[in-house]
C-alpha cells in the first residue's frame, strides 16, 4: 500500500515540476515577446525612417532640389553708409530756437537779400572783393542757424582756384659741372626757365644728348633706341627732323605730333628720364635770324620759350627746362667735337638718330612752380542725421555770385554798372539759410544728414559746384538728392518752377503732394538739365530738384534790384522746400534715379522763357567719344565733367569724374592729348583707355563712334 502511496507521491511530483518549468517557460518568453509587440505598436506611429549615403550640406548660397541645382543670391547684411568720422555729431541733438512765424521769417529773408544786393557787395562778381565779403556773410549766417561749420580746416569754405595755372615759384637755380671743371651757373630769365608743364623738385643729374627726342616706330626712328636715359637729364632739340622738307618721313613741311612739347616730354618720362632740357632747333634760329635781320641780338634770335608754353603738367611731374642754345652748345662741343649745328646737318643728311651721353657731365638745381589764380569759395553747412541713415546726405544748394559790374553774360549793352543780382540769385541765397534755419529748428532730428552749399562762380559754367563734386565733402554715391534755389525771388500768379521731377522714381507725386496745402502752383518739368548747379549733379546721377520763378526782363542787367523781389513768394518757397526736404531725409529709402525725361515745359502764363541747356556742337572730327571737360580739374589728363547718355564713354563705364591718364600707349597729360589722339582715329576702332577714379586706376576699352 505505501509502495503505490510511494509511486503516487512521486508522479505528482514530477507533474508538479512540468507545471512550473511549462509556466517559468512561458514567462520568460511572454516578457520579451510583450516588449517586442510593445516596441512594435511605439514605433509604427513614428515618420518612416529611410536610410541613405550621409550627404554634404549644399555650399552657402545654393538650395538643392533633387538632381537640379538652383543658384540663388546668398542674402548679405546690407551695410548702411557712415559720415565722414570729422562730421559726426559732436553732442546729443538739441533744436535751435528760432521764431518761425511767418513774420519773422520773412523778415530774415528779406534782411539777408538786402544785404547780399548792397553796392558794398560789388554785385558779388568773381573778380572783386565785394564776393568774398558775401561769403563771410553767408558763412555767418549758417552758424547762427544752428549748422556745423568747422567742415574744411576748422571752417565753412570749400577753396579752390579761378583759371588756376602754374607760376615761377621762389626758387629755381641750375648748375652744371665736370669732374674738376668750374661750375657753370644759370640764371632763371637769363639763361633758362621753367616751363609750366614741369613737374617741382631739385634734382642732380648726368647728361645724355637725344637728338629731337622722338620715338616713332612707323616711321622706323628712335632717339633713344640705343641709348639707357634711365634717371638721366636728357637734351632735347625742338621740332622734327628735316622740318621744311615737304619730303619728310613725318609730316613733311607740317609738323606732325612728335613736334609737340608735351609728346617730347610724354617719351622722355616714358624712358625714364628724370628731367628734361630743351633747345631751340637752328631751322627756327635761321628762320628768326632772318625775320629780324642780321643786327639782331642773339637773345632775340634765341628767346626763351614762355613760361606758359604747353600749359600743362606732366605725368611724372619732372623738371622740364628750356635753355639758351649757346649754354648747351659749350657742352656739347667739348664731349663730341662738334657743334650743335653740325650733329643736326648729319641729321640732315643721313635721317638717322645720333644720341649720345656727356661723360662727367652732371646738371643739378632745383625747380619750384606754385598755381597762381584767384581764390574762390564755396561756403558749407552741416546739419547732421541722428538716424541709421546719416551717412547719406541731401545736398541743398544755391550760388551767391553774379556779375559784379557787368561783364560776360550782362545784358546791358557793355555798360559797366553795378549789377546787383537781386533775384539771380541773392532770392536763392536767402531762401537756402531759411531752409536751414526752419530744419534746425525741428523738434526731433533727421535720419539723413542735409549739406548746405552756398557755391560760387555757377555764372561763369557752374564751376563752384563742379568744384565742390571733385572733392565732395560727402561722396556722391552718398549723395541722395540735391535740391536747387535759382532766381526763386519773382514769383507770379504763385506758380513756382520745379525742374528734376523725372530724376527720380516718385519725386513728382512728392512734389505735388507736398505743394497742396502750401497755397503754391506748382509746374513740374521731368528734365534734370539747365543752367545751374543742378545740373552738374544730375550729370553725376544724383536726383535733383531746382526751384525757379522764371525769367524777367531785369534779368543779367542792373535793375535786377532787391525791391523787386516778391519776399513773401520766396518764404513760401522756403516753405514748400522744407517739406520735400524732411521727407526725403526721413524716408526709410532713399528715392531711385530714374532716367525718365523729358523736354522743358515752359511757363507761358508768368512770361517764364526757360533757357535751353547748350548743347555740344557736331564734331568736325572723323570720331566722337561722348565727353565733356571738366574745366575745373587740376589733376593731369583729360578730366570729365559729364558722360553723354548713349555714347562710346557711356558704353565703356566712364563716369563724371573720372580722368583719362592714358589712351592705348599714349599719356594724356592735358585735355587736348586726347583730342590729338582722337583726331588719329577712326569710327568703330577699340582703345584702350587707363582711368583714375578716385584713389583708384583701371582700364576699359572704347569703341568709338562716327559723329
Amino acid at each position: 500500500m505505501r509502495s503505490r502511496q510511494l509511486q503516487a507521491g512521486g508522479a505528482e511530483s514530477r507533474a508538479e515540476r512540468m507545471t512550473r518549468v511549462v509556466t517559468l517557460l512561458g514567462i520568460l518568453l511572454t516578457i520579451p515577446c510583450a516588449v517586442f509587440l510593445g516596441w512594435v505598436g511605439f514605433v509604427r506611429d513614428l515618420p518612416p525612417l529611410v536610410l541613405e549615403p550621409p550627404k554634404l550640406p549644399p555650399p552657402r548660397g545654393e538650395v538643392q532640389l533633387g538632381p537640379a541645382r538652383i543658384d540663388v543670391a546668398t542674402q548679405q547684411e546690407e551695410k548702411k553708409p557712415k559720415l565722414p568720422a570729422r562730421l559726426d555729431p559732436v553732442a546729443p541733438y538739441t533744436p535751435h530756437l528760432t521764431d518761425l512765424s511767418n513774420s519773422a521769417a520773412e523778415r530774415r529773408i528779406a534782411d539777408l537779400a538786402r544785404q547780399l544786393c548792397d553796392p558794398s557787395m560789388e554785385g558779388r562778381g568773381i573778380q572783386t572783393d565785394g564776393i568774398e565779403l558775401a561769403a563771410q556773410l553767408i558763412a555767418d549766417e549758417f552758424s547762427d542757424a544752428g549748422l556745423r561749420t568747422d567742415l574744411i580746416d576748422g571752417g565753412p569754405f570749400q577753396e579752390f582756384l579761378l583759371n588756376a595755372r602754374l607760376g615761377l615759384g621762389a626758387t629755381n637755380r641750375i648748375e652744371v659741372e665736370r669732374g674738376d671743371s668750374p661750375v657753370l651757373s644759370w640764371n632763371v630769365g637769363r639763361d633758362f626757365t621753367p616751363l609750366s608743364l614741369s613737374g617741382s623738385g631739385d634734382f642732380d643729374l648726368p647728361l645724355v644728348f637725344v637728338g629731337y627726342g622722338i620715338t616713332a616706330p612707323e616711321h622706323e626712328y628712335d632717339d633713344y633706341g640705343e641709348i639707357d636715359v634711365v634717371n638721366k637729364a636728357v637734351i632735347v632739340l625742338r621740332r622734327e627732323p628735316r622740318p621744311n622738307d615737304p619730303h619728310s618721313r613725318f609730316d613733311g613741311a607740317k609738323s606732325s605730333h612728335h613736334s609737340f612739347f608735351t609728346t617730347k616730354v610724354t617719351n622722355a618720362a616714358a624712358h625714364g628720364a628724370a628731367a628734361i632740357v630743351l633747345v631751340t632747333d637752328q631751322t627756327e634760329i635761321d628762320e628768326r635770324r632772318k625775320q629780324l635781320g642780321p643786327d639782331a641780338a642773339h637773345d632775340e634770335i634765341d628767346p626763351l620759350l614762355r613760361f606758359d608754353i604747353g600749359n600743362s603738367v606732366a605725368e611724372r611731374r619732372i623738371p622740364v627746362i628750356h635753355v639758351r642754345r649757346s649754354a648747351i652748345d659749350t657742352l656739347i662741343e667739348e664731349v663730341s667735337e662738334r657743334t650743335l649745328s653740325e650733329i643736326e646737318a648729319k641729321f640732315e643728311e643721313t635721317g638717322k638718330p645720333d644720341s649720345f651721353e656727356l661723360p662727367g657731365f652732371r646738371i643739378r638745381g632745383e625747380v619750384t612752380l606754385e598755381p597762381t589764380g584767384r581764390t574762390l569759395k564755396n561756403v558749407l553747412g552741416l546739419l547732421p542725421g541722428y538716424g541709421p541713415d546719416a551717412g547719406e546726405a541731401i545736398v541743398v544748394g544755391a550760388h551767391y555770385d553774379h556779375l559784379g559790374y557787368g561783364a560776360s553774360g550782362s545784358l546791358a549793352d557793355g555798360e559797366r554798372v553795378l549789377h546787383p543780382g537781386a533775384d539771380d540769385n541773392s532770392s536763392g541765397t536767402a531762401v537756402l539759410v531759411e531752409v536751414a534755419r526752419r530744419l534746425a529748428a525741428r523738434e526731433e532730428p533727421l535720419n539723413r544728414t542735409v549739406l548746405f552749399a552756398a557755391f560760387t562762380a555757377e555764372e561763369v559754367g557752374l564751376v563752384g559746384s563742379r568744384r565742390y563734386l571733385h572733392d565732395s565733402l560727402i561722396p556722391t554715391s552718398n549723395t541722395v538728392a540735391m535740391i536747387n534755389f535759382d532766381m526763386v525771388g519773382r514769383l507770379r500768379h504763385n506758380l513756382v518752377l520745379v525742374y528734376g521731377t523725372g530724376t527720380a522714381v516718385g519725386l513728382q507725386d512728392m512734389v505735388e503732394r507736398n505743394s497742396m496745402e502750401s497755397g503754391l502752383r506748382v509746374r513740374c518739368s521731368p528734365s534734370g538739365f539747365g543752367p545751374s548747379d543742378h545740373a552738374a549733379f544730375h550729370e553725376r546721377g544724383v536726383p535733383v530738384l531746382y526751384f525757379f520763378t522764371g525769367f524777367h526782363p531785369e534779368y543779367h542787367r542792373p535793375e535786377d534790384t532787391f525791391d523787386t523781389l516778391n519776399i513773401e513768394g520766396m518764404n513760401a518757397i522756403a516753405q514748400l522746400a522744407e517739406k520735400l526736404i524732411v521727407e526725403l531725409a526721413t524716408g526709410s529709402e532713399r528715392p531711385k534715379a530714374s532716367s525718365l525725361e523729358g523736354s522743358v515745359q515752359l511757363a507761358e502764363d508768368t512770361g517764364a522763357v526757360v533757357k535751353p541747356e547748350p548743347r555740344p556742337m557736331a564734331s568736325e572730327r572723323p570720331v566722337v567719344i561722348g565727353l565733356l571737360w571738366d574745366r575745373t580739374s587740376l589733376d593731369p589728363g583729360y578730366g570729365i565733367s559729364r558722360v553723354l547718355p548713349e555714347s562710346p564713354a557711356e558704353y565703356a563705364g566712364l563716369q563724371g569724374g573720372d580722368t583719362i591718364i592714358r589712351f592705348d600707349e599714349q599719356t594724356i597729360q592735358r585735355p587736348q592729348d586726347l583730342v590729338d589722339a582722337l583726331d588719329r582715329c577712326q569710327p568703330g576702332e577699340r582703345h584702350t583707355l587707363l582711368v583714375k577714379r578716385g584713389k583708384s586706376e583701371f582700364q576699359v576699352v572704347v569703341t568709338l563712334d562716327a559723329p
